[in-house]
Parts: structure tokens; sequence; C-alpha cells
């Protein structure tokens, strides 16, 4: 048994042209592809592939022919090797990943005076980051916080704020607000994103 080898080599494949690589290989992995393509081992017949495919054999191969059947040029990294090489890399193809690489960029702010067992309905939103409940007064009022769709899932149920103190989350649910017990004021700001 040959001694485990293993080497990447980037190609350029012209519209509807091919290239054919010499080397004596177990297997064949697709680290970057601009497009899927066509490969052929040791001159047997097309098979489809593309970014994050290997194709491994026990019995080896010595040339691969890449062809590009797209009407723009292909690019490819491959990765060629002998033996029991594993690559863990993540490999994503040309899927699209969408990020955000920014804070939440719009904040509002709600002040609002409550009587006793008066509700104040905050609707779902999607775009919702983060919410923070801040009591704004002195008074007694317990607090009861609920998600429309589950009672439990925002974790309060029923609480007591001294003034200025706050309660923060993050939730995209909608959630009712009431106070018992007497008058309370808050302040509640959400960010979200726009």
């Amino acid at each position: 048994m040959a001694a485990p080898t293993y080497a990447t080599r980037d190609y350029k494949i012209p519209s509807g042209g091919s290239i054919q690589i010499a080397r004596m290989s177990d297997f064949l992995t697709a680290l970057e592809a601009s497009a899927p393509f066509k490969v052929s081992f040791d001159n047997q017949p097309r098979t489809d592939f593309e970014a994050g495919l290997t194709y491994n054999t026990e019995n080896g191969f010595q040339l691969v022919e890449i062809i590009n059947e797209h009407e723009t040029e292909l690019t490819v990294k491959l990765g060629f090797g002998r033996g029991d090489i594993k690559d863990s890399r993540l490999t994503l193809g040309a899927a699209m990943i969408n990020t955000r690489e920014s804070v939440p960029n719009k904040i509002e702010f709600l002040r609002k005076t409550f009587f006793s067992n008066e509700i104040l309905v905050i609707q779902p939103d999607a775009n919702r980051y983060e919410i923070l409940i801040r009591r704004v007064d002195s008074g007694n009022a317990i607090l009861s916080l609920a998600a429309f769709d589950d009672p439990y899932e925002l974790g309060y149920g029923q609480f007591y704020l001294k003034n200025d103190e706050t309660i923060t989350f993050k939730s995209s649910s909608g959630f009712q607000l009431k106070s018992f017990y007497g008058e309370a004021s808050i302040q509640i700001i959400m960010t979200r994103w726009a």
C-alpha cells in the first residue's frame, strides 16, 4: 500500500471546454466550483459533479477529465488523495448564505401608564430582536407578561418591578402585559431589523 498523499489544485476550464489531469489518486473531492460540471475517470462515461462531492474508489484512478458544458468559464478547486485521508472542512458549494453583519437598526420607544387590570398588547413581529421593559414609577402594582402562543414561553408570568428596574428578553412572539392591583407606568424599548 502506498503512503497517504493529498494535494489541492485550482483549475479554470473555458466555456464548452475540458481539461485532463493525470494524477494517481484513490479519491477526488470538489472543494469549490463556480457551477456544477461533468467529470470522467480513466476515460469512463461522464457523470455529474459539483462542489462538496467526493468520488472514492478502492482501485484508484490515473486520469481525470473535467468538462465544462456551461457558456461561462468554470473555476474549480479539487482535492486529490491516496489513502484514508478524511477532509472535515465545511463545503457549501454554490449555496447562498444570508447573514446580518450589523446590530438591529431600528429602535422603538413606548411609554405607557396602566390602570388596574388594563392590558397592553404587543403584536408578533418577525423582525423584532429584543424587548426591554422598565418600570418608571414607584407604585406597588404587579405586572403579568404572557406570550400569545404559549403563556410560559417568556418565562415571566407575574412579576414585580421596582422603579428603574428592567427585564429584557428576545422574542418575536406577540405578548400582552397586564397590571394588577393598581397603576403602573412602564417604558418599553424594542429593537428591530429594518
